[in-house]
């Protein structure tokens, strides 16, 4: 009980610079895990990749993305701030997609449309289940856009805040998640791709810990309607 009373009195900022030490200390095993096994044999487990589904960071990753899910589904429906329903459906699907590759099997799908005697032709040095996993990404993007701007022009000036700072850390997201990945295939040198991988990805999870505590401030300011 005594340990639940000091979580409940942990201060926000706190929470944060535990969220992003947690990060760091991923990344720092997964520079260990790039160099050679002769150097570090200790760390050439997958599992010590940043990069590697279902790896150790990974993990930590769905845990935020369920978390911001849970805290923004919380706030929608416990503390009446409905328009945030459409963000916490986005956040619950970037947790299946993530778990699941849902938007890789909606391009082979969709590669596969197009024919799958072309599908190992490169377009602009892409493949076509690559050009499909575009097509897709554009598709839900346009969905949750059809649900998240309506929300935002009916909202009151005074609210408009937080879904301001959500999209904000949203496009974060996606310019390390999509427009890194897409940079990454043009370019042939190992190192400047293993340098991308890291990046991106080491990128994805710091953006992810500071939405998830960004979700957590707006349950702790926001209370329960009398």
């Amino acid at each position: 009980m005594k340990m639940l009373a000091k979580l409940k009195n942990l201060r926000s900022s706190q929470l944060l610079l535990l969220f992003l030490l947690a990060d760091l200390f991923f990344i720092f095993f997964h520079i260990l895990h790039t160099a050679p096994d002769e150097w570090l044999p200790f760390f050439s487990n997958d599992a010590f990749a940043i990069t590697e589904d279902l790896g150790m960071a990974e993990g930590f990753q769905y845990i935020k993305e369920f978390w911001i899910f849970l805290l923004l589904g919380f706030l929608a429906l416990r503390r009446h701030k409905k328009e945030l329903i459409g963000w916490s459906l986005l956040y619950g699907y970037l947790l299946a997609d993530d778990m699941f590759g849902l938007h890789e099997k909606l391009g082979d799908l969709i590669g596969g449309l197009f024919g799958n005697s072309l599908n190992g032709i490169l377009v602009a040095n892409l493949e076509l289940d690559d050009i499909g996993e575009v097509i897709g990404i554009l598709g839900l993007g346009l969905l949750f856009a059809l649900i998240l701007v309506p929300t935002f022009l009916r909202l009151k000036p005074d609210a408009r805040p937080v879904f301001r700072t959500l999209t904000w850390l949203l496009a974060a997201l996606l310019f390390f998640g999509i427009g890194l990945d897409f940079l990454d295939r043009f370019v042939d040198t190992n190192v400047i791709q293993e340098m991308f991988k890291l990046v991106e990805d080491g990128g994805e999870m710091l953006v992810m810990s500071v939405t998830c505590w960004y979700a957590y401030t707006l349950t702790d300011q926001t209370t329960s309607p009398s």
